[in-house]
Order: structure tokens, then C-alpha cells, then sequence
């Protein structure tokens, strides 16, 4: 046997699909590392800084159900008089408004 014969030929798609794959796993173990990342920077933020609706006066968490703001980054538009002024003016801390 010399050695043309015993060299074996793989096809294209195959080496094709061998380095798609190995793109892949490329990607998905730095998609890993940077979740890991994101992971130890979120834990190691103070939690004194994250508001919660459960954490606040009972007043200002029933405005902000009145005004249909239950979850945070959530908008509303409103119509304005004297009692949405009223409202917003107690809950100003919570919320970003605009005219």
C-alpha cells in the first residue's frame, strides 16, 4: 500500500460541520464565563439600594395600584387634575414623571 491509498477522504460537510461545532462550543463556553460574570457582579451589589413595592408605606403602595404601576419599569399615561397631582406628589420618590 503506498500512501495515496491509505489516505482516507472526509467530506467537506463533515469538516463543515466539525467547525461549525466547534464555533459553537467556542461560544457557548464564553457565554458561560460572562454569565458567571454578571452573576458575582449582581451578588456583590448592595442590597440597600433595590426597592421593593412590599417594602413601603401602605398609602404609597395603594397609589401606585391606583395609578396601575404594580411592577417596576412600567408607564402610564394619565389625564391631569388636581388628584393625580395629589397622588403623584405622595409617590415622587418611586416614579419619574413627565408633561
Amino acid at each position: 500500500m503506498s500512501m495515496e491509498e491509505a489516505k482516507v477522504v472526509i467530506p467537506e460537510s463533515v469538516l463543515k460541520n466539525r467547525k461549525r461545532k466547534a464555533h459553537r462550543a467556542l461560544a457557548k463556553k464564553q457565554e458561560r464565563e460572562n454569565r458567571e460574570l454578571i452573576f458575582t457582579r449582581a451578588s456583590s451589589t448592595p442590597s440597600s439600594t433595590r426597592h421593593s413595592i412590599n417594602a413601603m408605606h401602605p398609602k404609597t403602595r395603594k397609589i401606585l395600584q391606583l395609578l396601575r404601576l404594580r411592577q417596576t419599569i412600567n408607564s402610564v399615561f394619565l389625564k391631569v387634575n388636581k388628584a393625580t397631582m395629589n397622588m403623584l406628589q405622595t409617590v415622587e420618590p418611586y416614579v419619574t414623571c413627565g408633561y
